[in-house]
């Protein structure tokens, strides 16, 4: 998925200088679609072996290149001769968004299992595939002192990807009070977002699961007295 890092281990045939040797020195091959990335720490971990690393930040392909304008020197100061043409690493990844590797092809708002329960959001809610029944994932709700409190498992923002998941709420199901007009996406920690109190367990799961408690206050509801929540799920950010 983007954001993933790739650590690359670079081998050269002979010893290089390893001053010469910077980030600046490497892209990603510019083919089909390529992968936007940023290139972090290179490392010498033997005199003609080098490791680099590279995170993907776009869905595309990646495929490491030393490009022709690549100064790479060996230790007697003589540029390499292979650099007059780019030096292409020979396997090509696929990055692919989280939910495109959890679903295989289906689409986000399709209910591939009938189960009333979109795969996007069965895919947030913590579902193993597109076949599980997800009902039993949907938030439990829970009305304390007039506040609602929504708890439920749900991808922290680095595993959902560009994909968004938020905590929306409404006065009247949204009929004249609009659903997106109180909400809040869900934090990786403990935090009140938009009014909406969120307490995050990052630890008792793990893996990019998180357990959310989620609590609208009871003056949510003014001037009425009335509060419907929900979990929503969007295939990339929403405003």
């Amino acid at each position: 998925p983007p954001n993933t890092l790739v650590i690359y281990t670079v081998t050269f045939n002979e010893e290089i200088d390893p001053v010469t040797v910077t980030s600046a020195d490497f892209d990603n091959n510019p083919g089909s679609e390529p992968s936007a990335i940023t290139i972090g720490a290179v490392t010498q971990i033997a005199p003609s072996v080098f490791t680099v690393e590279v995170t993907p930040t776009t869905v595309g392909t990646l495929q490491l290149r030393i490009p022709p304008t690549a100064d790479i020197r060996d230790i007697a100061g003589n540029i390499l001769d292979s650099i007059t043409e780019p030096v292409l690493d020979e396997t090509i990844i696929l990055v692919k968004e989280p939910y495109n590797i959890w679903t295989a092809g289906g689409a986000f708002g399709a209910d591939a299992n009938g189960d009333g329960i979109a795969n996007g959001l069965a895919w947030l809610l913590s579902a193993a595939d597109v076949n599980e029944d997800a009902t039993s994932l949907l938030p439990v709700a829970e009305q304390t002192s007039g506040a609602l409190k929504l708890t439920f498992v749900t991808l922290d923002s680095n595993a959902r990807g560009s994909a968004s998941v938020k905590v929306q709420y409404s006065r009247d199901l949204g009929a004249g009070d609009a659903w997106a007009s109180h909400q809040a996406e869900v934090p990786d920690t403990t935090s009140t977002v938009n009014g909406i109190d969120f307490v995050v367990d990052a630890a008792t799961i793990g893996g990019g699961f998180i357990i959310v408690e989620a609590t609208i206050p009871a003056s949510a509801a003014s001037p009425g007295t009335k509060l419907f929540a929900r979990v929503y799920g969007s295939s990339a950010p929403s405003p």
